[in-house]
């Protein structure tokens, strides 16, 4: 699975990059915002995690990608929250989510940034 994101706007590709280079410890957070106690949040985790590990060749249903695609907005916010609160507001509405079963070099001046499943790398177009 890749997953791509954008908030349509390249002055923003550093803040996209970080929040993916570390994307399995801000997913991670989303128990802190979404659970109320201990159990609630390791079933999350373990949820999360299963769709995400890179061993896992698990295939995602359009229920799946609804979940994952909250679980990636709130994560999101909360990061933005924390590291960029002037922009948190814009970033979060502008934020685009797409889960892609392959992609295509191109031009995208910088908007787009590409998470992979299985290498865990970034790639920024």
């Amino acid at each position: 699975m890749i997953i791509r994101l954008s908030v349509e706007d390249n002055d923003f590709q550093e803040v996209l990059e970080r929040y993916l280079s570390k994307f399995y410890l801000n997913i991670d957070k989303v128990d802190e915002l979404t659970t109320e106690n201990a159990m609630d949040s390791w079933k999350l985790y373990k949820k999360i995690n299963g769709m995400l590990n890179p061993n896992c060749h698990y295939k995602l249903t359009k229920e799946d990608e609804v979940f994952l695609e909250k679980q990636i907005r709130d994560s999101f916010s909360f990061w933005c929250k924390n590291n960029y609160p002037k922009d948190e507001e814009y970033l979060s509405k502008n934020l685009t989510i797409k889960f892609l079963k392959s992609m295509t070099d191109k031009w995208e001046n910088g908007e787009a940034c590409y998470w992979f499943q299985h290498s865990g790398c970034v790639i920024t177009q």
